[in-house]
């Protein structure tokens, strides 16, 4: 299930003849360099009579890979050699990606301006993804991600995706953007990993009061003023606009 594993195998070596074998028994195996035998009993090995050999294996990422080791053993004993004899150990195969969306570089004021996000995509399964990897998110067209090492992208390791995204004035006036991110090889797609951006909003109006009346001269004369508002901060405001004056009911 993971390189590094030790598998023990046991040769179990029959004289299936009809004479006494006297010479020792030897095992020889297409992947374990040494395998142990025990010595003959005294008189020897005689038909039908077993003895158990036995050795063990080291798996590698490539047998996780594979998901099976297979080997070849026969065994020997003078000049009497058996038949070879094939057998296979399957492995459990875990295939997992795991993003996690960061946003490295906020800019969250004006529209137009730019958040920039760092994709850490790492292989959480046991065999090595080979295809390349590419990130979907929901507001970003474009996101980078680099070629994959050679070899692969082994278990635990990992690799960082970029994107950018250009803030609107609908995200200034909801205070926030929200995205979700995936990864994939194609073949395996990871949990979605969200972000939260809150908006630097700043509501603010600029109000303006005018006259074109000339100097007033008597009780009762009339003045007319005009007012005038301004949006001066960063996001819409909404709702009806009122202005209150000290001197105008």
């Amino acid at each position: 299930n993971a390189p590094g594993q030790t598998i023990t195998y046991e040769f179990e070596v029959t004289n299936t003849g009809n004479v006494t074998l006297t010479d020792p028994v030897s095992v020889s195996d297409s992947r374990i360099a040494s395998v142990t035998c025990p010595a003959l009993p005294a008189a020897g090995l005689v038909p039908s009579a077993s003895i158990v050999c036995t050795g063990t294996d080291v798996t590698t990422q490539e047998d996780v890979d594979t998901g099976v080791v297979e080997n070849t053993a026969s065994a020997t004993s003078g000049t009497t050699t058996s038949d070879p004899v094939t057998r296979r150990v399957f492995a459990t195969r875990v295939a997992e990606l795991v993003v996690e969306k960061t946003a490295t570089d906020i800019n969250f004021t004006l529209p137009g301006d730019i958040v920039t996000y760092q994709y850490v995509v790492t292989n959480e399964g046991n065999i090595t993804v080979v295809d390349p990897i590419t990130v979907d998110d929901n507001l970003i067209q474009n996101t980078v991600c680099p070629a994959l090492p050679a070899g692969g992208l082994l278990p635990g390791a990992s690799l960082t995706c970029t994107g950018e995204y250009v803030v609107t004035q609908d995200n200034l006036d909801i205070g926030v953007v929200v995205n979700t991110a995936t990864a994939t090889d194609g073949n395996l797609t990871s949990a979605p990993d969200s972000e939260t951006i809150p908006a630097n909003a700043n509501p603010a109006v600029e109000l303006m009061k005018s006259s074109t009346d000339g100097p007033f001269s008597a009780v009762g004369d009339v003045l007319t003023y005009a007012f005038s508002m301004e949006t001066t901060g960063n996001v819409t405001l909404a709702g009806e606009r009122c202005v209150v004056d000290d001197m105008i009911g």
